[in-house]
């Protein structure tokens, strides 16, 4: 075969290979895949006790498609201008890497490409890129961030959990920051005013932790630290502890507790360790434990002296949210361990 002849084969070959391997990856990959840019990652629905509970499908959560009405299922394929609506349950819409809608119970809310036209409830957003939010004449614009949306129709409150957005009304525009809240109208006859600022400042993270619990429920496993000191051993002492709480059902945690410390008026180390429950009310929560402390004494002429105690405290613990995972946590403990105790600490928890 001439040479020129053997090259050209060998080219149309490798050609048809490229083609025949390109043709059977687009055949493995299902056509949903492709053609999805959005898809129902999450359904949730009370029991009959008021629980939500994940489900695969339910009637509560509809796809308005042009003249169909679909029951939502769990990795349902969105297509642009779904409108998705909750009755008695929730869902969460993935948009792509990062981006989702978590949107809650009786909620109204058509998905287009970075556009959301909401109706109706209470919606949170968490946005990586450029996107607008639509809520009667109410139009948040955000460059990527975390906020909610909330509305009964007649009035609209914007709420930034992190980031920047920027709220427009017939009557002007306001920048919100982190844990920002405005309340407008959402009619066509809204206030010639711009957004009004939170009146509460102080009120703000207790709002933002809020929101972030009814869209995301109570932490499933928070991990953190605590630095503190009081009164340990029958004097001054200080005090680090790594903490984790494992949520057991609703409000109610597991806690563990190491921890590592000054032994009061002695010289050596107390090592407690923890274990107990804790129970949230509100922006706090109420715990007990029971707790064996490892004391290591250094005694007169290079003795030692090891023991191990047993006891119990009772604690106090608040948080202040510096993010949807991150806040700052102050816990307030009091209890009998060996001899009576009492501390403050102050540190940093992350939910998982």
């Amino acid at each position: 075969m001439p040479e020129h002849r053997a090259v050209s084969f060998w080219i149309d070959c490798y050609v048809l290979h490229r083609l025949f391997l390109t043709l059977l990856l687009l055949g493995a990959v299902p056509s949903r895949a492709l053609a999805a840019w959005a898809e129902v990652a999450e359904l949730t629905a009370a029991d009959a006790q008021g629980r939500w509970r994940p489900v695969a499908t339910t009637t509560q959560v509809s796809v308005l498609r042009g003249d169909q009405r679909l029951p939502a299922t769990r990795g349902m394929a969105l297509q642009e201008g779904d409108r998705i609506v909750t009755d008695d349950a929730r869902a969460r819409v993935v948009l792509g890497r990062g981006e989702a809608l978590t949107i809650a119970e009786h909620t109204d809310v058509e998905v287009r490409a970075r556009t959301a036209l909401q109706r109706l409830g209470q919606v949170y957003y968490t946005l990586q890129s450029t996107f607008v939010v639509q809520y009667g004449t109410v139009q948040t614009a955000v460059d990527g961030t975390e906020f909610v949306v909330d509305g009964d129709g007649a009035t609209v409150t914007v709420t930034v959990i992190e980031g920047h957005v920027r709220v427009s009304t017939s009557g002007g525009q306001a920048r919100l920051g982190r844990w920002d809240s405005v309340a407008t109208s959402a009619g066509e006859g809204a206030s010639g005013e711009a957004p009004p600022s939170a009146p509460d400042p102080a009120a703000r993270p207790v709002l933002a932790a809020r929101l972030v619990e009814q869209a995301f429920g109570p932490p499933r496993v928070e991990l953190g630290f605590v630095a503190g000191v009081g009164l340990d051993n029958g004097g001054a002492a200080a005090q680090l502890r790594l903490s984790g709480r494992v949520r057991v059902a609703g409000a109610l945690r597991l806690t563990l507790d190491t921890g590592l410390g000054s032994n009061g008026p002695n010289e050596g180390l107390r090592l407690p360790q923890g274990l107990g429950l804790e129970l949230g009310v509100g922006p706090l929560a109420f715990g007990a434990q029971t707790v064996a402390t490892f004391e290591l004494a250094r005694l007169g002429c290079n003795g030692s002296y090891t023991a191990v105690h047993i006891g119990g405290v009772g604690s106090v613990r608040g948080a202040l949210p510096l993010s949807r995972r991150v806040s700052i946590q102050a816990v307030l403990r009091g209890g009998y361990v060996q001899r009576p105790l009492a501390d403050l600490g102050i540190g940093l928890a992350v939910a998982l």
